[in-house]
């Protein structure tokens, strides 16, 4: 092992994604004595589930009022950290559209209750209002929320590691940690593959690798059951000024499928949720995701959608746990010092990032 580095931190955050990167800011921040830095193993920030998703800042719409997913989604709050770091930002509100299945509808009232209770905006419209908010939708109705935003996820967690680099946060990228373990003083060595760093504390952040590192660690053993979740570009002209979700595609493992136009002004259909084993079989949800983007454009947008109409843009791979619906945040104590480990961190991960460093700044 090429030893480039042998330093002391107060803080070691592994995993530079968008939570990674919003844990360190808020410790510069509030902290400004401690040394924070952050370990990422890719050649870049925000380059895995933090960028590939769908860049929506939900509301607490389909989540219980007693989960972490609904208390750590703070709109007013993420609303002046977009403004304060420039962030481009859609403003459009979303759909949610469905046909006048009543089993459908039943299975998913609990919705209604859970946007009441946490106290979100929403209206329930007649098909003639969808369409005239989005033309292209032929549905029998749907549900408005207006304070839904979308955003550019890659230049949000971009900026919030430019805001860190600034506040003097360390940071090492392409290295992958290999180990961690306690010396004889207690307090954490961790060893990656060009390195070797000292902590008082650690912040596990490493996405689909937090459970691997985490059942090192704990006596307790966490089971990850990756979720795959593919979009595709839609190669036809639509009028999409909003994200629209289509109610039946939503599940225990998913908000649904929506469709919705990103920054570069593609149309886009996806996630859906596909549970994998591991890479080798990415390219067999591919097939099974297309023909249900094709049943759904073809039930809801009326136009004749064929294979020729879809082109793959990519893949979320979601971190969840099995026997975990909620985020789950688990707290390995030391003698001296902490490893939080952030684990089951899916949608609204984006939404709630800001939420979860403030929660985990309220814990030290």
């Amino acid at each position: 092992m090429s030893c480039r580095s042998l330093y002391y931190y107060d803080f070691i955050i592994i995993g530079g994604g968008v939570i990674g990167c919003s844990v360190a800011y808020f410790l510069k921040r509030n902290f400004p004595h401690y040394r924070v830095c952050i370990i990422e193993k890719n050649i870049d920030v925000g380059l895995e589930i933090s960028s590939h998703n769908s860049g929506i800042i939900h509301v607490p719409f389909y989540t219980s009022p007693f989960s972490l997913k609904s208390k750590l989604i703070d709109l007013v709050e993420i609303e002046k950290f977009l403004d304060k770091f420039g962030v481009p930002v859609f403003k459009n509100g979303m759909l949610i559209v469905f046909n006048y299945n009543m089993l459908e509808l039943l299975r998913r009232f609990h919705y209604i209750l859970y946007g009441l209770i946490n106290g979100v905006r929403f209206k329930i419209l007649s098909g003639k209002e969808v369409k005239r908010l989005e033309p292209d939708i032929e549905c029998d109705g749907g549900i408005f929320l207006p304070d839904v935003m979308v955003i550019d996820p890659y230049i949000l967690t971009r900026s919030i590691f430019e805001a860190c680099l600034n506040l003097g946060v360390y940071a090492y990228l392409q290295e992958k940690v290999e180990k961690i373990f306690v010396q004889s003083n207690d307090d954490f060595v961790v060893i990656t593959n060009r390195g070797v760093y000292f902590a008082r504390n650690i912040i596990n952040a490493a996405g689909l690798e937090a459970v691997e590192i985490f059942n090192k660690l704990s006596r307790e053993k966490l089971v990850l059951e990756p979720v795959v979740g593919n979009y595709f570009r839609v190669k036809r002209d639509l009028s999409i000024q909003r994200p629209v979700f289509f109610l039946e595609s939503s599940s225990s493992e998913t908000k649904g499928i929506n469709i919705r136009r990103d920054f570069k002004r593609n149309v886009l259909i996806g996630p859906d949720a596909i549970k994998i084993r591991d890479n080798s079989n990415l390219e067999d949800s591919i097939q099974k995701s297309l023909s249900q983007m094709l049943f759904l454009l073809n039930k809801y947008l009326n136009g004749n959608f064929g294979p020729e109409d879809l082109e793959f843009a990519y893949y979320g791979i979601r971190p969840r746990i099995k026997g975990f619906k909620d985020f789950v945040i688990k707290v390995i104590r030391g003698r001296r010092g902490i490893i939080i480990n952030l684990l089951n961190i899916d949608s609204p991960g984006l939404s709630a990032a800001l939420g979860i460093s403030k929660y985990i700044i309220s814990q030290l």
